[in-house]
């Protein structure tokens, strides 16, 4: 399991400089020399919870924003869920710093609400609880399109989450 999270991992993280379309600072965010403040992506991956050594699908959406052209940084917000025995939701914000013209790294809080099942077997109980993800990103860039293949570590009480997978979207 761990050799195939590896590879996963390597393989999403690959330099793709060859699909870039220019060698410009901010290309990843311009269209024709126009500057994209927003950005709007969906999520599709899977979540690897380790304590339990289970791989579940997921599927999520993100919305960023651009400080401005001249800078590394952006803010944005998440959500996704992740298809496990029960389905569990995950809301959070999050603080990006672009570390070079494609690689992107991410850090902030979040909650997860899930249901578990009841010891006596009688039903589910809601739970909330507080999290921290952390996280890269490489963006490959088509006009005001982009890719991004990204894997984050979620750290929920004293459990940790891989989620990794690719987020398919768009600049405007």
């Amino acid at each position: 399991m761990k050799c195939v999270l590896l590879i996963i991992i390597t393989m999403l993280l690959l330099p793709f400089r060859f699909f870039a379309q220019s060698e410009n600072h901010n290309s990843n965010l311009e269209d024709e020399n126009h500057f994209y403040y927003n950005r709007v992506a969906i999520f599709t991956g899977a979540s690897s919870l380790f304590e339990r050594e289970e791989t579940h699908f997921t599927l999520g959406a993100d919305y960023i924003r651009y400080f401005s052209p001249e800078s590394n940084f952006a803010a944005g917000i998440y959500t996704e869920a992740i298809f496990a025995h029960h389905t569990e939701w995950i809301f959070g914000a999050v603080l990006f710093y672009g570390l070079t013209e494609h690689l992107w790294i991410r850090t902030g809080p979040g909650i997860e609400i899930l249901q578990e099942d009841l010891e006596c077997g009688c039903g589910t109980e809601t739970k909330t609880e507080f999290l921290i993800r952390i996280g890269t990103g490489y963006s490959i860039h088509f006009g005001k399109f982009f890719i991004d293949p990204s894997i984050d570590l979620d750290f929920v009480r004293s459990t940790t989450t891989l989620v990794w997978g690719i987020n398919f979207g768009t600049g405007f």
